[in-house]
């Protein structure tokens, strides 16, 4: 989809191509670090662009290529699909695409007040993106999956009764390779400075999920 206003120099989203990543060996010093936690008011939203969860309580990214000593707040999570299990994930991976997209996207707490300020500017987004693969069926999915008919509209929105558990859609830390680029936002306002960090290995989940 062509958005007006992704008109700047490091529009996201790319073609991952393997041969053009360089191994950064710094960042095996520094490993990702997940602080997520349970989350039991939990407000699903259509915003017409996609499916957005808001979790809370506060949860936390650190480490890898974000600067050091500094805690990157988790604001919200995206999901995004196709038609078909063709094509529905925004990135690709040597031309190919995947099924489903999962964007966490995280505001730099440290330096700003709010991630309305931080939208925009230097070291202000950080966004875990990992895709998602027909496979077996993904538990932690389906509070979400259970609840997609109360908010097929845009604007429609939903709190979740039970808890979720964003952690439970991390996989094992031994599986934590990732691609890590500057970029933008992918929907409107298409803001740069953000900081991509795309998990290589899909997360599994059944065909009726994606």
């Amino acid at each position: 989809m062509y958005y007006p206003e992704a008109s700047g120099n490091q529009q996201s989203p790319i073609d991952l191509i393997s041969n053009d990543a360089r191994y950064d060996p710094s960042l095996a010093e520094r490993p990702l670090k997940f602080s997520y936690c349970i989350s039991r008011e939990t407000e699903l939203l259509n915003n017409g662009y996609t499916l957005v969860v808001f979790p809370r309580p506060k949860q936390v990214l650190s480490g890898g290529p974000l600067l050091e000593d500094t805690e990157y707040e988790l604001s919200e999570i995206r999901f995004h699909w196709g038609k078909d299990s063709d094509r529905g994930s925004e990135h690709l991976v040597n031309h190919k695409s995947f099924p489903m997209e999962i964007q966490f996207v995280h505001w730099n707490s440290h330096i700003y007040n709010s991630i309305e300020e931080a939208v925009g500017s230097r070291h202000g987004i950080a966004i875990v993106a990992m895709f998602g693969q027909v496979g077996r069926e993904h538990m932690g999915l389906k509070s979400i999956t259970d609840t997609l008919e109360d908010v097929l509209y845009k604007g429609r929105h939903k709190t979740l009764t039970g808890p979720f558990n964003p952690s439970t859609f991390l996989p094992d830390p031994a599986l934590w390779d990732f691609w890590t680029y500057d970029g933008s936002l992918t929907t409107p306002p298409c803001s740069e400075n953000v900081t991509w960090i795309v998990l290589r290995y899909p997360l599994m989940m059944s065909a009726a999920q994606v």
